[in-house]
C-alpha cells in the first residue's frame, strides 16, 4: 500500500466499497493530541504555493512526482487542537473533527460579505483532499444525500435511496395494482425501519448518524419552501460537537433494528437471507453520487 495514503477506520467492511463510510469519533491518537494542545497556538501561515511545494518535497523519499492525493495529503493544519498535524493524519484519526470543520467552512463562505481569514485556503484544500474519499466526504452536509444509513438489511443505502423506498411506500399504498410483489415488501421494509426512527423523540436517539438521519427525512417530508437551506442544515448538524470524541459508533444500534425490522416484515423465524440481486436493489430514482467540488462551492 502506498505510504503517502491513508488508512481509513472503516465503520462496516461488509458492504461495498463504494458504500463503506468512516468512523466519525476521534482516535485514542487524537484524544491523546488534543489533550496537550491546550492553548491551540497557531503555525505561522504560509502562502499556498510555498505550502504546497515543500507538501510535494515531504513525498520525495518515496516519489519525485507526487500525484494531487499525494501531495494534499502531506499539507499541514495551521490551527486548532491538531495544529501541526498533516490532512493525512487527521483523515486517519478525526474525521469527525473534519466534518464540523469543514461544515461550519462551507456556511461561512456564502456569506460574501465576510472577511476571509489569513489560512482560509487551508480548509479549502482540506475540502478538495477530503472529497477524493467518498468513505470521508459522505460525512459533509454538502453530500447529506450519499450518507450512509448504515443500520439492519439496509446498512448500504444511502440516505436519498432510504427516502426514495419510503416515499415509494406511500404512493403503492394508494394503488394496489402499482409495482411489483418484491418492490412492495422492499417499500413496506423501508417504511418500517424508517418510522423507527421517526416516532422517538431526537434527544432518545443516540447516535448523531441517526439523528442526521431522522432530520433528513423530515425535512424531505416538508414542503419546498419549508426546507432549511443546506447552510442552514450543516449548521444544525454540526453545532455542539468539534470531533472530541463524542461520536458514538452507530454499528452498536444494529442488532436492535434488525430485531425491529424482523417484527415489521413478519419475519419471526429470523431474518430472511435475499439473493444478491434483492439485496441492494436499485432504489425508484438513481440518486446523486457526484462529488462536490469545494470551488462550486461559494466563489
Amino acid at each position: 500500500m502506498d505510504p503517502l495514503f491513508p488508512t481509513l477506520c472503516i465503520l462496516d467492511t461488509s458492504v461495498p466499497q463504494n458504500r463503506q463510510q468512516c468512523l466519525l469519533k476521534a482516535s485514542k491518537e487524537a484524544k491523546a493530541l488534543a489533550s496537550r494542545n491546550t492553548c491551540y497556538n497557531r503555525n505561522k501561515v504560509q502562502d499556498k504555493k510555498t505550502a504546497c511545494e515543500e507538501a510535494k518535497k515531504r513525498c520525495q523519499p518515496i516519489t519525485l512526482t507526487p500525484s494531487e492525493v499525494q501531495y494534499l495529503g502531506q499539507l499541514q493544519i495551521t490551527f486548532g487542537k491538531y495544529n501541526g498535524q498533516s490532512f493525512k493524519w487527521l483523515v486517519e484519526n478525526d474525521v469527525g473533527y473534519i466534518k464540523y470543520l469543514l461544515d461550519m467552512h462551507i456556511k461561512e463562505r456564502r456569506h460574501h460579505e465576510r472577511k476571509a481569514s489569513p489560512d482560509e485556503w487551508v480548509k479549502d484544500l482540506l475540502l478538495r483532499y477530503v472529497q477524493l474519499f467518498p468513505q470521508v466526504s459522505c460525512h459533509l452536509e454538502i453530500n447529506v444525500d450519499r450518507a450512509i444509513y448504515g443500520q439492519g438489511r439496509f446498512r448500504s443505502f444511502t440516505f436519498l435511496e432510504m427516502w426514495q423506498w419510503y416515499s415509494l411506500h406511500k404512493t403503492l399504498q394508494a394503488d394496489p395494482q402499482a409495482g411489483t410483489d418484491h418492490e412492495r415488501k422492499m417499500a413496506q421494509e423501508a417504511h418500517c425501519s424508517v418510522q423507527q426512527w421517526l416516532v422517538m423523540k431526537a434527544e432518545d436517539i443516540t447516535t448523531k448518524s441517526l439523528k442526521r438521519f431522522r432530520q433528513y427525512i423530515l425535512d424531505k417530508e416538508k414542503p419546498p419552501q419549508d426546507r432549511d437551506p443546506p447552510a442552514a442544515a450543516a449548521s444544525s448538524s454540526s453545532s455542539g460537537s468539534k470531533g472530541d470524541g463524542g461520536w458514538v459508533d452507530d454499528a452498536l444500534l444494529v442488532e436492535a433494528l434488525t430485531s425491529f425490522e424482523r417484527q415489521a416484515a413478519g419475519e419471526a423465524e429470523g431474518r430472511k437471507k435475499y439473493p444478491d440481486k434483492e439485496t441492494h436493489p436499485d432504489p425508484p430514482q438513481k440518486p446523486a453520487t457526484d462529488y462536490v467540488s469545494p470551488y462550486t462551492v461559494s466563489p
